[in-house]
């Protein structure tokens, strides 16, 4: 990942599970040009002993300003990076300045 920051710098965006898989382009992104919005991850989740509540296998990711973040998936995100992947499927939204999506 290219940086880390301890919450999300963006504007609320406001969407659910459910809005994700409808509205979020699934496009493949460079790990390395991620932005994570959390700095901490559940050890038991990344070794695989307790699974994720996540429902969806793609990433999420806004794009806002230019800067591409991770807003959902830093487990997902964390176990490619170690497998050595550069890349992975996401669901990408783009936010305009004040939150609404393009």
């Amino acid at each position: 990942m290219k940086a880390v920051l301890p919450e999300r710098p963006y504007p609320a965006q406001g969407m659910s599970p459910e809005a994700w898989l409808l509205h979020g382009e699934v496009q493949v992104v460079r790990l390395d040009e991620l932005v994570g919005t959390q700095t901490k991850l559940s050890l038991e989740v990344l070794l695989g002993i307790r699974e994720p509540q996540a429902t969806d296998p793609l990433l999420h990711v806004v794009w806002w300003r230019g800067v591409t973040y991770l807003d959902n998936g830093h487990v997902r995100a964390t176990r490619l990076l170690l497998q050595g992947e550069h890349t992975a499927l996401a669901r990408v939204i783009e936010l305009d300045d004040e939150g609404k999506r393009r």
